[in-house]
């Protein structure tokens, strides 16, 4: 069962690296350039590649934009709107924990996506 689990964690992290290849070769980015400016290393370090396989990173990336769109809904509900300093301040709240809600869920959808392929 954990060599099967490897095979699969291997094949899913050699998939990874190739749609990451394509898609920054698409940018403009080469594999050496990306290596000249030590971003994988940093990633690397980061955790970030070991993050992109875990099987329960969407799961928790899905639940954290649940929360993050939850609390954009409690700014608008808390936050009075009675003066325009606190209307701004309601918008701009709403809007940066809406968006960053609505990105964790695109990434959860996305790796969750490569995960199965």
């Amino acid at each position: 069962m954990l060599r099967n689990r490897c095979a699969h964690d291997l094949g899913l992290t050699r998939y990874l690296a190739r749609t990451a290849r394509l898609a920054a070769e698409k940018s403009g980015f080469t594999l050496s350039s990306i290596e000249a400016l030590g971003l994988l290393s940093k990633a690397e370090s980061l955790g970030a590649l070991s993050l992109a396989t875990d099987r329960g990173t969407p799961g928790a990336l899905t639940g954290l934009a649940l929360v993050l769109l939850a609390a954009a809904a409690g700014v608008v509900v808390a936050v009075p709107d009675t003066d325009t300093t606190l209307l701004v301040a309601q918008a701009a709240g709403a809007v940066l924990l809406g968006g960053a809600g609505l990105a964790a869920l695109a990434g959860a959808s996305v790796l969750g996506s490569l995960q199965k392929a």
